[in-house]
Protein backbone atom coordinates (compact mmCIF):
# COMPACT_ATOMS: atom_id res chain seq x y z
CA UNK A 1 0.00 0.00 0.00
CA UNK A 2 1.00 3.84 -0.43
CA UNK A 3 3.25 5.36 2.19
CA UNK A 4 0.64 7.91 3.05
CA UNK A 5 -1.93 5.35 3.19
CA UNK A 6 0.10 3.02 6.09
CA UNK A 7 0.19 6.16 8.37
CA UNK A 8 -3.41 5.98 8.55
CA UNK A 9 -4.79 2.05 8.96
CA UNK A 10 -4.18 1.96 12.66
CA UNK A 11 -6.68 4.39 12.83
CA UNK A 12 -10.54 3.37 13.76
CA UNK A 13 -13.25 3.39 10.76
CA UNK A 14 -10.15 4.29 8.35
CA UNK A 15 -9.09 1.87 5.24
CA UNK A 16 -7.01 2.18 2.54
CA UNK A 17 -8.44 1.46 0.08
CA UNK A 18 -11.52 3.19 0.12
CA UNK A 19 -14.03 1.87 -2.79
CA UNK A 20 -17.16 0.53 -2.12
CA UNK A 21 -16.38 -2.78 -2.76
CA UNK A 22 -14.07 -2.44 0.62
CA UNK A 23 -16.62 0.00 2.53
CA UNK A 24 -19.31 -3.31 2.52
CA UNK A 25 -16.91 -5.57 3.26
CA UNK A 26 -15.37 -3.92 6.48
CA UNK A 27 -15.79 -1.28 9.08
CA UNK A 28 -12.25 -0.27 9.53
CA UNK A 29 -12.15 -1.54 12.65
CA UNK A 30 -10.16 -4.89 12.36
CA UNK A 31 -6.25 -3.03 12.78
CA UNK A 32 -7.30 -0.57 15.15
CA UNK A 33 -8.60 -3.74 17.29
CA UNK A 34 -5.80 -5.66 16.71
CA UNK A 35 -2.99 -2.81 17.58
CA UNK A 36 -5.03 -2.20 20.88
CA UNK A 37 -4.94 -5.78 21.89
CA UNK A 38 -1.05 -6.04 20.77
CA UNK A 39 -0.08 -2.59 22.78
CA UNK A 40 -2.31 -4.23 26.20
CA UNK A 41 0.27 -6.73 25.52
CA UNK A 42 3.14 -4.33 25.87
CA UNK A 43 4.48 -4.93 22.06
CA UNK A 44 3.71 -2.72 18.87
CA UNK A 45 2.19 -4.04 15.23
CA UNK A 46 5.13 -3.75 12.61
CA UNK A 47 4.41 -3.23 9.08
CA UNK A 48 6.39 -3.46 6.13
CA UNK A 49 4.26 -3.00 2.76
CA UNK A 50 5.31 -1.86 -1.00
CA UNK A 51 2.57 -0.41 -3.71
CA UNK A 52 1.66 -3.30 -6.09
CA UNK A 53 3.77 -6.16 -4.00
CA UNK A 54 1.76 -6.82 -0.64
CA UNK A 55 2.14 -6.28 2.64
CA UNK A 56 3.76 -7.77 6.06
CA UNK A 57 2.25 -7.31 9.31
CA UNK A 58 4.25 -8.91 12.83
CA UNK A 59 4.92 -8.26 16.32
CA UNK A 60 6.98 -9.61 19.21
CA UNK A 61 4.99 -10.56 22.81
CA UNK A 62 6.87 -11.29 25.71
CA UNK A 63 4.80 -14.24 27.46
CA UNK A 64 4.79 -15.67 30.74
CA UNK A 65 5.44 -19.33 31.34
CA UNK A 66 2.67 -22.39 31.26
CA UNK A 67 0.46 -22.62 34.65
CA UNK A 68 2.47 -25.15 36.40
CA UNK A 69 0.31 -28.11 37.82
CA UNK A 70 -1.12 -27.02 40.37
CA UNK A 71 -2.87 -24.01 39.02
CA UNK A 72 -3.38 -26.50 35.89
CA UNK A 73 -5.65 -28.77 38.26
CA UNK A 74 -7.34 -25.49 40.01
CA UNK A 75 -8.65 -24.42 36.78
CA UNK A 76 -9.97 -27.89 35.57
CA UNK A 77 -11.14 -27.86 38.67
CA UNK A 78 -13.44 -25.16 38.20
CA UNK A 79 -14.27 -24.98 34.32
CA UNK A 80 -15.84 -22.01 32.80
CA UNK A 81 -18.81 -22.48 31.02
CA UNK A 82 -20.83 -19.39 30.05
CA UNK A 83 -22.52 -20.20 26.78
CA UNK A 84 -25.22 -19.01 25.81
CA UNK A 85 -25.15 -16.49 29.35
CA UNK A 86 -26.27 -12.41 28.81
CA UNK A 87 -24.15 -10.16 29.40
CA UNK A 88 -25.32 -6.18 29.49
CA UNK A 89 -21.95 -4.13 28.27
CA UNK A 90 -22.35 -0.20 29.26
CA UNK A 91 -18.88 1.46 27.80
CA UNK A 92 -19.53 5.13 25.94
CA UNK A 93 -15.74 4.21 23.87
CA UNK A 94 -17.24 2.96 20.55
CA UNK A 95 -13.21 0.87 20.60
CA UNK A 96 -13.12 -0.42 24.27
CA UNK A 97 -16.52 -1.48 23.61
CA UNK A 98 -15.45 -3.30 20.19
CA UNK A 99 -12.41 -4.70 22.25
CA UNK A 100 -14.58 -6.25 24.97
CA UNK A 101 -17.11 -7.39 23.05
CA UNK A 102 -14.89 -10.11 20.54
CA UNK A 103 -12.85 -10.99 23.80
CA UNK A 104 -16.69 -11.60 25.31
CA UNK A 105 -18.11 -13.74 22.31
CA UNK A 106 -14.91 -16.08 22.39
CA UNK A 107 -16.67 -17.37 25.69
CA UNK A 108 -20.01 -18.10 23.32
CA UNK A 109 -21.54 -15.68 25.12
CA UNK A 110 -24.34 -13.43 24.21
CA UNK A 111 -23.52 -9.63 24.52
CA UNK A 112 -25.76 -6.49 24.66
CA UNK A 113 -23.93 -3.09 24.21
CA UNK A 114 -25.10 0.41 25.81
CA UNK A 115 -23.08 3.54 25.87
CA UNK A 116 -24.06 5.26 28.93
CA UNK A 117 -25.60 4.47 32.19
CA UNK A 118 -28.92 5.89 31.84
CA UNK A 119 -29.30 3.42 29.15
CA UNK A 120 -28.03 0.83 31.22
CA UNK A 121 -30.60 1.38 33.91
CA UNK A 122 -33.35 1.42 31.00
CA UNK A 123 -32.42 -1.97 29.30
CA UNK A 124 -32.79 -3.60 33.08
CA UNK A 125 -36.04 -1.85 33.70
CA UNK A 126 -37.40 -2.95 29.81
CA UNK A 127 -36.19 -6.68 30.61
CA UNK A 128 -37.75 -9.36 32.35
CA UNK A 129 -36.57 -10.67 35.63
CA UNK A 130 -33.40 -12.43 35.06
CA UNK A 131 -32.82 -11.68 31.60
CA UNK A 132 -29.27 -10.67 32.34
CA UNK A 133 -26.49 -12.92 33.90
CA UNK A 134 -23.82 -10.24 34.35
CA UNK A 135 -23.49 -6.14 33.92
CA UNK A 136 -20.08 -5.05 32.92
CA UNK A 137 -20.07 -0.86 33.97
CA UNK A 138 -18.05 1.82 32.76
CA UNK A 139 -17.79 4.29 35.43
CA UNK A 140 -16.68 7.67 33.46
CA UNK A 141 -19.77 7.47 31.03
CA UNK A 142 -22.43 10.70 29.88
CA UNK A 143 -25.27 11.18 30.78
CA UNK A 144 -25.43 9.11 33.84
CA UNK A 145 -22.18 7.29 34.90
CA UNK A 146 -21.98 3.66 35.71
CA UNK A 147 -21.56 4.63 39.91
CA UNK A 148 -24.92 6.26 39.60
CA UNK A 149 -26.36 3.80 36.80
CA UNK A 150 -25.53 0.90 39.60
CA UNK A 151 -26.99 2.61 42.84
CA UNK A 152 -30.13 2.81 40.62
CA UNK A 153 -30.51 -0.45 39.83
CA UNK A 154 -30.09 -1.85 42.74
CA UNK A 155 -32.97 0.74 43.91
CA UNK A 156 -35.18 -1.18 41.57
CA UNK A 157 -37.61 -3.74 43.70
CA UNK A 158 -36.64 -6.65 42.06
CA UNK A 159 -34.96 -9.51 43.00
CA UNK A 160 -32.40 -9.93 40.46
CA UNK A 161 -31.56 -6.49 40.47
CA UNK A 162 -30.50 -6.99 43.48
CA UNK A 163 -28.62 -10.33 43.00
CA UNK A 164 -27.17 -9.85 39.47
CA UNK A 165 -23.35 -8.73 39.65
CA UNK A 166 -22.00 -5.78 38.22
CA UNK A 167 -18.57 -5.16 37.52
CA UNK A 168 -17.21 -1.58 37.11
CA UNK A 169 -14.33 -1.39 34.09
CA UNK A 170 -12.08 1.46 34.43
CA UNK A 171 -8.82 2.93 33.60
CA UNK A 172 -8.22 3.99 37.57
CA UNK A 173 -7.28 1.24 39.56
CA UNK A 174 -6.66 3.34 42.82
CA UNK A 175 -8.03 1.80 45.96
CA UNK A 176 -10.53 4.94 46.14
CA UNK A 177 -11.79 4.39 42.78
CA UNK A 178 -12.59 0.55 43.84
CA UNK A 179 -13.95 1.52 47.41
CA UNK A 180 -16.38 4.37 45.39
CA UNK A 181 -17.32 1.10 43.04
CA UNK A 182 -18.18 -1.77 45.76
CA UNK A 183 -19.87 1.65 47.96
CA UNK A 184 -22.55 2.11 45.33
CA UNK A 185 -23.55 -1.56 44.81
CA UNK A 186 -21.18 -3.10 42.32
CA UNK A 187 -19.55 -6.68 43.01
CA UNK A 188 -16.09 -5.99 41.85
CA UNK A 189 -13.50 -3.97 39.40
CA UNK A 190 -11.60 -4.41 36.55
CA UNK A 191 -9.30 -2.36 35.47
CA UNK A 192 -8.42 -1.33 31.68
CA UNK A 193 -6.75 -2.84 29.62
CA UNK A 194 -8.71 -6.05 30.78
CA UNK A 195 -6.69 -8.93 32.40
CA UNK A 196 -7.85 -11.92 30.76
CA UNK A 197 -7.21 -13.84 33.79
CA UNK A 198 -9.26 -11.39 36.46
CA UNK A 199 -12.07 -11.59 33.13
CA UNK A 200 -12.63 -15.16 33.58
CA UNK A 201 -12.19 -14.51 37.20
CA UNK A 202 -15.49 -12.77 36.79
CA UNK A 203 -17.40 -15.00 34.53
CA UNK A 204 -16.84 -17.83 36.74
CA UNK A 205 -19.56 -16.13 38.88
CA UNK A 206 -22.14 -17.34 35.81
CA UNK A 207 -20.63 -20.36 35.00
CA UNK A 208 -22.55 -23.06 34.74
Amino acid sequence: MAKDKQEIIFKRFEQADNSDLARRQGTGLGLAISNRLVHMMDSEIELQSELGKGSIFGFHVTLELAQDQEEVKKAEDHPLNVEGKRILIAEDNELNMEIITTILKDYKVIVESVYNGQEALDKIKASAPGYYDLIFMDIMMPVMDGLEATKEIRRLSRRDCQEIPIIAMSANAFDEDVKKSLASGMNGHLSKPIDLAKLEEVLLLISS
